[in-house]
C-alpha cells in the first residue's frame, strides 16, 4: 500500500480552508480515495496529501473551477530546510529538463527563520545559469522554480509554467474561451 505524501500547497480563502480542501479533493478522489488535506498553521496555508504524484494531481485539477484557491502549486520533493540541500534538490529536479530554458524562482518562506529568502534566490538563479546556461525571465517564463517553506521543511519543484494553478490565469483563460 502506497503512503500518502505531500503533493501539493494550496493558497487559499482564509476562514475557508476546510471548504478548498474539499473543493480540491473532490477532483483527486476518483483516483486516489485516501487523499486527504491538512490545515497547517499558517492561515490560509493547507497541504495535499495523496499517493498519487505530484505532476498527476495538478494534471486533474488544471481546469477546474476551485472557488476558494487562489493558487495551488506542485511539491515534487519534501526536505528540511538547509540551502545546499535546497539547491541539491533544484540542480536535481532541472537536470531532467533539456534546452535553454526561460525561468524564474519563486520563494516563499513562511515560519522559516534560519535562512532569507532572498539568498536562496539568488544562489538558484546563478547555479541554474552557470550550469545550463538558463535565462532569467520575470515576465513570461517557461519554467518556474517554487520554493515552498513551512517551519522546518521545504517543498520545492521545477515546473512549467502552465502546471501551477493560478486562480487568475484560470478565470483569464475561461472568459478568453468564452469569449466573454
Amino acid at each position: 500500500m502506497e503512503k500518502l505524501k505531500i503533493v501539493a500547497i494550496a493558497s487559499v480563502k482564509v476562514s475557508r480552508e476546510d471548504d478548498a480542501g474539499i473543493e480540491i479533493l473532490d477532483y483527486i478522489f476518483p483516483y486516489d480515495s485516501k487523499a486527504k488535506y491538512v490545515k497547517t498553521s499558517f492561515p490560509g496555508i493547507i497541504l495535499i496529501l495523496s499517493k498519487l504524484n505530484s505532476d498527476r494531481v495538478m494534471e486533474m485539477l488544471k481546469d477546474r473551477i476551485i472557488s476558494k484557491a487562489y493558487r495551488i502549486v506542485p511539491i515534487q520533493r519534501l526536505i528540511k530546510i538547509d540551502l545546499n540541500g535546497i539547491i541539491n534538490t533544484v540542480i536535481e529536479l532541472a537536470s531532467k529538463i533539456k534546452g535553454e530554458v526561460k525561468f524564474k524562482v519563486e520563494c516563499k518562506l513562511r515560519g522559516v527563520k534560519s535562512i532569507e529568502r532572498n539568498i536562496i534566490v539568488k544562489e538558484i538563479a546563478e547555479k541554474l545559469k552557470e550550469k545550463w546556461g538558463w535565462i532569467v525571465d520575470l515576465e513570461n517564463p517557461e519554467y518556474i522554480v517554487t520554493i515552498e517553506g513551512i517551519g522546518e521543511n521545504v517543498g520545492i519543484s521545477v515546473v512549467r509554467r502552465e502546471n501551477i494553478w493560478n486562480r487568475s490565469r484560470f478565470i483569464k483563460r475561461f472568459h478568453e474561451y468564452f469569449q466573454l
